[in-house]
């Protein structure tokens, strides 16, 4: 008898101990069935669907992609959403660099300017200044046309540090409405 409940206790203690090291581990997971998720999504949080229109300077004329995204309510995230749009599309149109993708759109304090840190300058150095001023040109009206918020200036940075480029000045932030006045 005495040999029966050391072995069955010595079980129990070995089967607890799996069970208790999986649980801090996070490897098994208890959870009361009838009690309130604390992990609830914000009833604030809503996705709607869009259509935008995103602007490239091609062959001496204004072209148009029209794309549907889906936006949320924040304007930090809208901005990013579309933004990401126009670079991915730009990309595969081969309007900037292939590696060239858009990390992060922050506004200031006052919502006054929207800066973007891509992962690589959209500037070529092998392209014209004016194809590549007709690129920042595209990114502003795309900008101008698709975000539903008073931005005055955008300010490019490549990996969170001011865009350099040997032709173009882009230290200060560039003005919403453009370097040129053309006519859509």
């Amino acid at each position: 008898m005495q040999y029966k409940s050391v072995a069955l206790l010595s079980m129990l203690a070995t089967i607890g101990g799996v069970v208790g090291y999986g649980y801090f581990n996070e490897w098994i997971i208890f959870r009361n069935p009838w009690a309130t998720p604390s992990h609830t999504v914000l009833s604030s949080f809503h996705l709607h669907k869009k259509e935008i229109q995103l602007s490239f300077w091609r062959h001496h004329a204004w072209h148009c992609e029209y794309t549907t995204v889906r936006l949320a309510e924040s304007l930090q995230e809208q901005a990013l959403t579309i933004l990401q749009a126009w670079f991915h599309e730009a990309v595969q149109l081969d309007f900037v660099p292939r590696s060239c993708a858009l990390e992060t759109a922050l506004y200031d304090a006052r919502a006054s300017c929207l800066y973007l840190s891509c992962t690589l300058s959209p500037l070529d150095t092998q392209k014209s200044t004016y194809k590549n001023l007709m690129v920042l040109e595209s990114l502003l009206k795309t900008i101008r046309e698709n975000i539903p918020h008073h931005i005055q200036s955008v300010q490019l940075l490549v990996n969170h540090t001011v865009l350099e480029n040997p032709y173009i000045v882009c230290t200060k932030p560039m003005p919403v409405s453009g370097f040129i006045t053309l006519h859509s």
